[in-house]
């Protein structure tokens, strides 16, 4: 055909080809009918492609007239190369399917109409949609499923199974919107039980495609029917899953598998039906990505139940195969895993099963996890794992050497800044892995001894209250410390008893520690090393830091001494944390903020004033940036702890201790 100008109006405006079928829309536009189908049904379009116009009317009217040119005009260039085009097929349309249809009701010709329109739908996407578009189609199938499910089955070969098998291939070819699928289960209430009837049957293809519309079926159901559904048929749906008869049947058990378990006691039903067992073995034997995300997404629901996680825990397979899939099959797949094992170990946590954890690479995969940075709640999870058995897993080859690299691993914990309700409370404890030792299990602190003066004698004291443990302690805390010098090692469920932790950071930069604005929370001056940490706070457990005091001597004071080797020694007085500075500090903001009022008189510029002037106070009296702190070595210290009273000496660098 090259060198040959075909005719404008023979070209199709779609694909711009000389048209072989071509047909008319209601807006008076001629298309080739390959293209224009494409483009309603394929593409969804509901406009016509060349007006725009809504086309309400799908119909497509074949214009005869136009073929009849166009095959005159492929006759008569036939020399320079051009083929004619064959007239096409009349295509099905809804009368001969009506016709089909009522042919179809009559039980002599039942089965040799249904073969048929099994034909018909194969044929073409064109013939299926206009099968579709025959109303009282789907609803014929549909009941030939109901009738052979309640007349029984009597064999394979009879002639109800044989025309249930044909109205089984046909149901399933066709694509049937929710709305369809909802009025057919509607109409035909005993449509599941006869699909369930189908699935006992040693026909595999049978099988197969009521699976297929079973699946379709449970997607458009209402939750209550769906809770309402009987334990023989999680029973089938377990066995296409182990079976395997076809990929698609097992990708559509699966699939219901997930859907009925969303619903609280289905879940029971699926387990006591197999499915961990049949889910487990789908997980070691497939490596196809959509089979092991849906496994392990109905491994995670099913472990929302207690008899889930119970027989996933004795599966000796199921943990390793399900670690097995972080990280090597999908971003979906790996979050279902991860999620298993949360459940797993938080809920199912027992000694042999951390242990297999440990023995089979489950917390060297959630080490792998973090190391990656997938993020998300997948990270999330692992690290709580991690967090949740992190003293179980402590010398596991995966961790101890991170645990290591951060702390030594001793029995005494460096010593915490449990301050007052000013600082934010944290809810838990973070033990990050390759942040902080998991096995450091004691707490030294600093708390008022039996007697002793813990508050202010003004009304602070209703908004103040002691660090210490407020239960009796353990027999393996060292509770006589309570009676004399105040510094105490605690186990870490003592320490957290009735109360709440705060977290106290060192070095902080000045923008950060004005940020914060509220006291006792931060400072700028920076911690030594841990050995040096821990060996100061062990000396003043045995030798005493003086009684406690809010304003003077409290556990903020205790603690930044420990971490850093610092005091403040103005005037010979030992003491002014950052919370007693933040308590003195406001209303000296007020105080200083007064003068102002003669610059602005503005209320918004009297608070920043105020706000101001409060910040500047604690950036100058933090004890990282006073000029009146000593270093001094908790030898040095303790005697003259004693009387309470300390003198700076001559050059300002060691404290000199009274006579």
């Amino acid at each position: 055909m090259e060198g040959v100008e075909i005719p404008s109006y023979f070209l199709c405006p779609i694909s711009l080809e000389l048209m072989r079928d071509p047909v008319t829309l209601r807006t008076g536009i001629t298309y080739d009918r390959d293209s224009i189908e494409r483009w309603i049904f394929d593409m969804k379009q509901s406009t016509c492609p060349v007006t725009k116009q809504p086309l309400e009317d799908r119909e497509l009217t074949p214009n005869h007239t136009l073929r009849r040119l166009i095959q005159a005009w492929c006759t008569l260039n036939s020399s320079n190369g051009v083929d004619r085009i064959p007239t096409p097929r009349s295509p099905i349309d809804k009368a001969q399917i009506a016709k089909l249809l009522e042919d179809a009701r009559l039980l002599q010709s039942r089965l040799g109409s249904l073969r048929e329109l099994k034909m018909i739908v194969a044929e073409s996407d064109r013939n299926r949609r206009c099968v579709e578009a025959t109303p009282g189609v789907v609803d014929f199938l549909a009941s030939v499923i109901v009738n052979y499910g309640s007349e029984g089955e009597t064999s394979d070969a009879s002639e109800s199974a044989t025309a249930c098998d044909e109205a089984l291939v046909v149901l399933r070819t066709l694509e049937i919107s929710e709305e369809g699928l909802l009025d057919v289960f509607v109409k035909n209430g005993g449509i599941t039980e006869s699909l369930l009837m189908i699935l006992r049957r040693s026909n595999c293809q049978s099988q197969s495609n009521a699976m297929l519309i079973l699946n379709s079926l449970l997607g458009v159901i209402p939750p209550v029917r769906s809770i309402g559904i009987g334990g023989e048929l999680f029973r089938e749906i377990v066995n296409v899953v182990r079976d395997r008869i076809s990929q698609q049947a097992t990708k559509a058990g699966l699939h219901a598998l997930v859907r009925l378990c969303s619903y609280g006691n289905n879940r029971v039903k699926a387990v006591e039906a197999g499915a961990v067992h049949a889910l487990v073995e789908l997980l070691l034997e497939s490596s196809q990505k959509g089979v092991c995300e849906l496994a392990l997404a109905g491994l995670d629901c099913l472990c929302g139940c207690a008899d889930g996680r119970g027989e996933l825990v004795r599966h000796r397979a199921a943990i390793p195969a399900v670690s097995k899939k972080i990280l090597r099959v999908s971003q979906l797949a790996s979050e279902k895993a991860v999620r298993i094992l949360h459940s797993v170990a938080r809920h199912s946590a027992t000694a042999a099963v951390l242990q297999e954890m440990v023995n089979v690479g489950v917390v060297s995969k959630l080490c792998l996890v973090l190391q990656v940075g997938c993020g998300g709640k997948m990270e999330e999870k692992a690290r709580e794992i991690l967090k949740l058995h992190s003293r179980v897993w402590k010398d596991s080859p995966c961790l101890s050497h991170l645990y290591k690299s951060a702390y030594p691993m001793r029995q005494e914990r460096e010593p915490w800044n449990p301050s007052p309700s000013l600082a934010s409370p944290i809810d838990e404890i973070e033990i990050d892995v390759g942040k902080h030792g998991a096995s450091l299990e004691q707490v030294i602190h600093f708390t008022r001894g039996r007697g002793e003066e813990v508050g202010t004698g003004t009304v602070l004291d209703v908004f103040l209250s002691s660090s210490g443990p407020r239960r009796a302690p353990c027999a393996t805390c060292t509770n006589e410390s309570l009676e004399s010098r105040g510094v105490m090692s605690s186990c870490l469920n003592c320490f957290l008893a009735g109360g709440v932790l705060y977290r106290f950071e060192y070095g902080v930069s000045p923008a950060l520690f004005l940020a914060k604005a509220r006291g006792g929370t931060c400072t700028l001056a920076v911690s030594d090393p841990s050995e040096m940490v821990i060996h100061r706070a062990n000396y003043l457990q045995t030798n005493g830091f003086r009684c406690y005091s809010v304003f003077k001597t409290n556990c903020e004071d205790f603690a930044i001494y420990c971490k850093t080797g610092l005091l403040v020694a103005e005037r010979g007085v030992v003491g002014q944390s950052g919370q007693a500075i933040s308590i003195i500090g406001g209303p000296l903001a007020a105080v200083l903020s007064t003068p102002f009022r003669l610059i602005t008189t503005n209320v918004y510029g009297m608070a920043v004033t105020a706000v101001g002037v409060y910040c500047a106070s604690r950036y100058i009296a933090d004890i990282g940036n006073r000029i009146d702190v000593v270093r001094i070595p908790a030898e040095e210290l303790t005697a003259g702890l004693a009387s309470g009273r300390v003198r700076i000496a001559e050059g300002g660098n060691h404290l000199t201790l009274p006579r």
